[in-house]
């Protein structure tokens, strides 16, 4: 038989005591845990961000009072194991709000919820990054240059969207990755960044996607907690050629499949491959794009072979059959100088998109 327990709080008998006390009293009596009756949140007027304590807490006020509150809160019952907390935010007026924290936990076995009411007052005040944007502070340089001469109009647009669309990729996790000022220059473009990191992202997505070079360089820009800060410029050098350019060498066409230190393709007579060095690079001439290719109707075709009508002149012409090709009626073909030549129809659609 089941001896009886008694709460010697109450005086009620319970089934089950929580260390010395029944469940009702436990919860009574029990403080899990403290809150700052008041807490201050800045907001940058200039990109919206909360801060807590000067520090950038979140996207919204919400995520932004939780976590502080996270930092903040302490925990006051010995032996008591928090089982998670959640923020309700409620608006008193223009420039406060009201939370309410809702708390859970296990003490002695038994679990206990409790609210605490914080008062959030909101303040405007510019973050960090905002700060250092409208001061013009840059860690990084980024000198747009061609190897052919000065950077042509198309490029420097497609410099433009790749920075851009970077600096708007990294900017929710490295708040410096800003464009503090651009310099249109006759031979290039310089692109003032933020930060290194995203400096060192939007070369590489350059790069990726025109084909090049990059090289770094340092430079003392003062000092900070008495060590050397530096500044880093990176001298991006646009290839001459790029991937898709139709080019000729020493008699061979080639279509470009990568440009960097040395100039990477297929040779459009057989699909052969073909790498050359600066040296050589210097006696290249450029033909034509992909882009330009024209659609020619197939007159005939074999293993080898396939005839097809030149769009211009209707001439047939007798061209080397290619795996591409398959059994299609029309087929695409780059006219040159140095001849005529099939190409791949999905390569010139995907070159066009």
């Amino acid at each position: 038989m089941m001896r009886s327990m008694f709460c010697p709080r109450c005086g009620k008998e319970a089934g089950k005591l929580y260390g010395k006390l029944c469940a009702d009293c436990l919860r009574e009596e029990v403080r899990v845990m403290e809150a700052p009756n008041v807490l201050e949140v800045s907001v940058c007027p200039a990109c919206g961000a909360y801060l807590v304590h000067g520090r950038g807490a979140g996207a919204s006020i919400e995520e932004a009072v939780k976590r502080e509150l996270e930092r903040g809160l302490k925990m006051v019952q010995a032996g008591a194991e928090l089982l998670g907390n959640d923020v309700e935010m409620a608006p008193v007026d223009d420039y406060s709000k009201r939370a309410i924290l809702h708390v859970s936990a296990d003490v002695s076995g038994l679990r206990v919820e409790e609210e605490h009411e914080v008062e959030i007052r909101l303040k405007k005040s510019a973050c960090d990054s905002c700060s250092r944007l409208a001061g013009g502070y840059y860690e990084a340089v980024i000198q747009i240059r061609s190897s052919g001469g000065k950077v042509e109009k198309h490029d420097r647009q497609r410099c433009r969207d790749i920075v851009s669309g970077t600096v708007s990729r990294l900017y929710p996790q490295d708040r410096m990755a800003f464009i503090s000022k651009t310099d249109e220059l006759r031979e290039g473009i310089d692109f003032y960044i933020g930060s290194k990191g995203a400096a060192k992202h939007i070369c590489k997505a350059i790069t990726d996607s025109i084909g090049g070079t990059i090289k770094t360089s340092y430079s003392l820009a003062g000092k900070r907690g008495g060590r050397d800060v530096y500044r880093v410029t990176y001298a991006v050098r646009l290839p001459q050629f790029r991937k898709y350019d139709v080019v000729g060498y020493n008699g061979q066409v080639i279509l470009v499949e990568r440009m960097g230190e040395r100039l990477t393709g297929m040779r459009m007579s057989d699909g052969g491959r073909v790498v050359l060095n600066q040296n050589e690079i210097g006696r290249v001439e450029r033909l034509c794009s992909v882009e330009d290719a024209v659609r020619a109707v197939v007159v005939t075709s074999n293993e080898r072979e396939v005839q097809v009508m030149d769009p211009d002149t209707y001439e047939v012409l007798t061209l080397p059959r290619h795996d591409f090709m398959g059994d299609s009626g029309e087929i695409f073909i780059i006219k040159t100088h140095m001849g005529v030549f099939p190409v791949s129809g999905e390569l010139v659609e995907r070159r066009r998109l």
